[in-house]
């Protein structure tokens, strides 16, 4: 969910040249990485009580939800075509910064908790979901946010792509590997192909043009 809503939001700030919307996508993006440390512990059987889970999750949503303040992340956002062009980091993207690296350093510590507890086919569900993960993890940190710190933001549209390996990753284990029950799924093939219509459109936009 937070990955395919931070995709609807990279394109919905391009089409609509919305700074807005282009903030706001960074809500979503800093909370991908923790609700995937939570789905570790979830799927590796771990106990993860109401308490626990606001500690994982309390530092990112204080995060997502000042993201969205215009000249918090960055002192100047423009939307030119399909670019997100950001200018002067503002005082909330040292935090930002700290916090994903630090969660992404979290989750690479949950997945080896996970595979300590998990044997049989559960490990290997976690197999294909850790590839999965990091090359979905790997793109968008390239795409997002190494390249516009070195002032390349034309590669930034391709951003939500990076969904896609996760996406399949996890389709196909939940069809050939019975990762999750059936309800979920039929979840996760509605949520790729929202994913799929989402980045149909501006391709569509741009042919028109």
């Amino acid at each position: 969910l937070t990955a395919s809503l931070w995709s609807a939001l990279m394109i919905a700030a391009t089409v609509l040249s919305s700074e807005f919307f282009g903030r706001s996508l960074f809500s979503f993006g800093i909370l991908v990485i923790p609700s995937f440390i939570v789905f570790l512990s979830r799927f590796s059987g771990q106990e993860l009580s109401r308490n626990k889970f606001f500690a994982v999750m309390i530092l990112p949503l204080l995060v997502s939800v000042l993201c969205p303040i215009e000249g918090a992340l960055f002192k100047e956002m423009k939307v030119e075509g399909y670019s997100i062009i950001t200018l002067a980091p503002g005082p909330l993207l040292p935090i930002f910064e700290a916090t994903y690296f630090a969660y992404f350093l979290i989750s690479i510590y949950s997945i080896y908790r996970a595979y300590k507890r998990i044997t049989g086919i559960k490990r290997v569900q976690l197999n294909y979901l850790v590839v999965g993960f990091a090359l979905t993890i790997g793109a968008a940190t390239i795409l997002d946010m190494i390249l516009p710190m070195m002032q390349i933001f034309s590669f930034a549209v391709f951003g939500p792509l990076a969904i896609f390996p996760l996406a399949i990753v996890m389709i196909y284990v939940a069809t050939k590997h019975h990762l999750l029950e059936g309800r979920v799924v039929l979840s996760e093939l509605w949520s790729f192909l929202f994913v799929l219509i989402v980045l149909a459109f501006p391709l569509g936009v741009g042919t028109l043009e």
